[in-house]
């Protein structure tokens, strides 16, 4: 009997110590899982135990956006297919009130797109420093992984202001009004823009780009809405033969249930000779189903002195978006008139995005 007893009281320790070997085991691949989860940027799940707070945890963010497009005309035709972006993004808050963003794009070479960090002086006034987009233009701020068209306007690429570096301060009220401002280096002004580099004889000061934007943004159960005005003043102006220049933007943006409407204008002075001066566009959406969005789009644009007047263009679309990590869109952009010869483009583009 104390034998079998004596057996028994073994196979109890044995069958404990199995288990907590298996409890071991189950919590270290729990561990390793929640690890490549994270890297991976996928949510994970902390319910049951006490970890750090997750918000001084880095996130690691990926965007592959690649499309096709052909141009066609009577006499013309032509397509290609590539990468548009790779980004690689890491974001965080080390501490409270301080958070960082770092984002590179790989499509050619490693291009630091975003570099800055944000200090939370207030709970309505924060601080920004490093490289990043001005506020100025709506068009431009919104994401490029949320724009209605694989393109953005012409009169936004050529008008806008690229990411570069500097400092802005931004305000937010509690009645749905932003005011930011900042200064920046005046070298980088659009994507399209004919000042690449500040004038040679130029003063430090002219090297300077300000900008400032005020915007109201009020949202209620079934919608929301953008209403906003941008200003950026360059003391060196757009080329070196030109006097300061100021770049003006005003937006409105509507949507409510499944119907959006964005219209937007840009301009401005001193522009150098053959260069758009003057641009607006206007967009409208609809969403027939969670997954599905109908677009269509309206862009016009005017370029200083006797160069010829590009045609206004007219622009639908399709995006299908079944989760967030995917976008398929597709659209086809034509003339409107027969002011120059303007093939048709289509572009279809897909996105992954975690």
């Amino acid at each position: 009997m104390r034998m079998q007893n004596a057996l028994s009281g073994d196979q109890s320790v044995s069958s404990v110590i199995s288990q907590v070997a298996t409890y071991r085991a189950l919590i270290l691949s729990g561990a390793v899982l929640s690890s490549l989860l994270l890297l991976l940027g996928m949510p994970v799940s902390v319910e049951a135990q006490s970890a750090p707070d997750s918000t001084h945890v880095p996130t690691i963010g990926v965007l592959v956006q690649a499309s096709a497009h052909a141009e066609s005309h009577p006499t013309l035709y032509t397509d290609g297919f590539g990468v548009d972006r790779a980004r690689f993004a890491v974001s965080g808050a080390p501490v409270d009130g301080v958070s960082y963003e770092l984002e590179g794009d790989f499509v050619d070479d490693l291009i630091v797109t975003d570099a800055h960090v944000d200090l939370q002086l207030h709970p309505r006034w924060m601080l920004r420093g490093g490289q990043f987009r001005p506020a100025f233009s709506y068009g431009q701020l919104v994401s490029s992984s949320a724009t209605p068209f694989v393109l953005r306007a012409r009169s936004v690429r050529a008008l806008g202001v690229s990411r570069t570096p500097g400092a802005a301060v931004s305000y937010q009220s509690r009645s749905a009004w932003r005011v930011q401002a900042g200064v920046f280096n005046g070298a980088r002004l659009g994507a399209e823009s004919e000042r690449l580099d500040p004038p040679a004889q130029s003063t430090a000061e002219e090297q300077l780009l300000y900008v400032g934007r005020l915007a109201w943004t009020p949202e209620w159960d079934a919608g929301r809405a953008a209403v906003g005005a941008g200003v950026a003043h360059d003391p060196a102006g757009a080329a070196a033969q030109n006097g300061p220049s100021t770049r003006y933007s005003g937006n409105v943006h509507i949507w409510h249930r499944a119907v959006g409407l964005t219209i937007e204008a840009l301009t401005r002075t001193e522009a150098a000779p053959g260069t758009i001066e003057t641009g607006a566009y206007a967009t409208g959406t609809y969403q027939v189903a969670s997954a599905h969005t109908l677009r269509a789009r309206t862009d016009w644009v005017r370029y200083n002195g006797p160069a010829p007047q590009a045609p206004t263009q007219l622009g639908v679309g399709y995006t299908y978006q079944p989760t967030s990590y995917l976008r398929v869109e597709t659209d086809a952009v034509a003339p409107i008139d027969d002011s120059t010869v303007q093939p048709v483009v289509l572009r279809t583009q897909v996105q992954v995005h975690f």
